[in-house]
This record gives structure tokens, sequence and C-alpha cells, in this order.
């Protein structure tokens, strides 16, 4: 039996405590139930709403562990979807008018832009191209309440590839590019991304790729030996990186950083600016809580700070004229599962 030092047990103790306080807030909310479990918690201060496309992914993980940090803080709150298409979803919500009893902001994440972006130019649904629009209008006109976090991309290589560096990675894209084959999760905004790179490396073309759930996406993209290359957020990957199973690669474009994806609160159109300050005031509070922030961490997250007009530039920016959401021009090819 291999004894721990001391300062390995106190790490232990701490990081138990966190996620016990945020699984214990989180089992007496029971978030993204259907309305009757939401329904049974007396008067929440505070309803989060997630797209209902984004249910599983990265903007609905951060809202339920936000909830919870803003529960343990004295402030009652619950999770729920936004029913529908993500353009109309959204617009509507941003339209809609505010009530006095409780508050309710929209988790708008870079997957929700990439998705408003498509929808932008479809010319095939009807109305789709419409909503977007509209969506993104309301966007431009509607208060920002915090970041709550970012999340940065890792390139990765599964051993024995081949592909054991950036060069390798680049050269391979250009010359053989159905030879690599990425795991990526399944969502628009890592699609996106992965269409960019792959515009911006081989100026051009096609690379297959596998989508897979997020939280399962390493392992299973061994398992199933379909992939050699990896594209997920550095905290789907940490443990798989630290134990050696999969290879790190660098950025491979002009030395720049890995692309971000962020999750944000939005408040209606038609929020009054004493409500707005008083939201903000409780998402800077969650900010720096120390709980929230190593939850954060512990899950290769960024944490957000405090309120400030870079975040809302930043959304109008991503919601303005032409804007694509991060959405890539290269053609990517998917591969049969």
């Amino acid at each position: 039996m291999e004894r721990q030092p001391a300062g390995g047990r106190t790490l232990w103790l701490t990081v138990v405590t966190i996620v016990a306080a945020f699984v214990l807030a989180d089992f007496v909310r029971s978030p993204l139930l259907p309305g009757s479990g939401a329904d049974a918690i007396p008067s929440p201060r505070l309803t989060l709403w997630v797209p209902a496309a984004e249910g599983g992914g990265a903007s609905a993980q951060v809202a339920q562990a936000a909830a919870a940090g803003l529960e343990l803080s004295g402030r009652p709150t619950v999770v729920k979807r936004l029913r529908g298409g993500t353009s109309e979803a959204v617009a509507a919500f941003l339209a809609r008018p505010v009530t006095r009893r409780g508050a309710d902001l929209l988790v708008l994440g870079s997957a929700t832009m990439t998705a408003l972006a498509r929808d932008e130019a479809d010319r095939i649904v009807p109305g789709a191209a419409g909503h977007a629009l509209e969506a993104k209008v309301l966007l431009r006109h509607s208060p920002s309440i915090g970041l709550l976090s970012r999340e940065r991309l890792k390139l990765a290589a599964q051993p024995g590839s081949g592909i054991d560096g950036d060069a390798a990675l680049v050269r391979t894209i250009r010359t053989a590019p159905a030879s690599a084959v990425f795991a990526i999760p399944d969502d628009g905004w890592s699609r996106s991304r992965l269409a960019a790179l792959v515009e911006a490396v081989g100026r051009g073309g096609t690379v297959p790729f596998v989508p897979y759930d997020a939280d399962e996406l390493a392992a299973r993209a061994r398992a199933d030996g379909l992939t050699n290359l990896v594209l997920a957020s550095r905290g789907v990957l940490a443990a798989d990186l630290r134990k050696g199973r999969l290879r790190p690669l660098a950025w491979p474009v002009d030395g720049r950083r890995p692309p971000a994806s962020w999750v944000a609160l939005v408040a209606p159109a038609s929020s009054r600016p004493a409500q707005v300050a008083e939201l903000r005031g409780w998402v800077d509070q969650l900010n720096a809580e120390p709980r929230w922030r190593a939850h954060l961490r512990a899950h290769g997250r960024t944490p957000g700070g405090p309120w400030n007009r870079t975040l809302t530039r930043m959304v109008r920016r991503e919601a303005g004229p032409g804007a694509r959401g991060g959405a890539g021009a290269a053609v990517i090819a998917r591969r049969a599962r």
C-alpha cells in the first residue's frame, strides 16, 4: 500500500469537498428535467435556458455547474431547455417581456453562434434565415450578464499513427488528407473549427472525421480504432495526454493560439437596468468564488472574470452583420461509422 504525502491528502479532501458540494446542489435542483421536476422547486430566482441542440454539450454542463454554485450562495437556480430550433428559440427568448417573478437568462455559447451563422446561410428550411437574422439583431441589443468560462481546443495524435508533430500533421493534411481521420465532439462549433483548420493548413480540401460524445471522446476513438487524430477541448483530453495515451500536437496555423469555445449569460432585450446590474453582481460573485473556479479548472476550463464591456463588444461582434460565428469554409467529409 502506497503512503500518500500530507499535501496529497489535503488536495484530495479539497477536491472531494468541491465535488460533493456541487453534486448535492445538483441533486436537489434536478436540472434539465421536464417541467414537472423543475416546477417542484419553489420560486427559483434564476432560470438558465440552454438551446435544446446544446442540451448535452459544454453549454449545458457549465450551466448546471453555475446553477449549483449560485444555489450554494443562496440564489435558487434551475436549468431548462429552450425547445425547437436554435435560431427561432433564441429569437423568441430574447424578445420575451421581462416579468417580476424571478429572472430568465440565455446560456449563450460559441456553439449557439455557429448555429445562428449556419441558419442565416440556409436557403432550404423555410424561415431559418429570418429567425437567425432576428436572433442576431436582438443579441446586439440584449444586455450581457457575464462570461462563465472559456475552453481551449487541443490537437493530439494516437501513438503509432506516424503523426508525431505539427509538421507531420500539416504534411499529412496537404499530401494525404484521406489518412488524417479526426475524432471530434459531435457539435457544430467543433466541426467549424476543424473546417477552418483544414482550410488554413491544407489550403482547402477535405479530411474525414468521426463525431463522438465529448465525455467519451478519446476512449471511444481508441476503442473503435477509426481515427488517428483527435481535436477536442483541453479538459476532455487531459487524462489521456497525461497518461501518454495521446500525443499532444502544436496548433499548426502560423504560430497562433488554439481557438477557444466560450459560455456566457445574456438577458432578454427588455431587461430593466436595475435588474441587469443585480444579475451582473451575482455572476461576478460566482466567478470570484474559489470552489467554482477550482471546479472549472478541474475540467480544463478557464473561469470568467468580472463583467466588463469587452464581453458586450464580443457578443455584438459575433452577432454582427456577416459574422460567421466561427463557421469554416472548408469542406470536411464525414466518415461512416
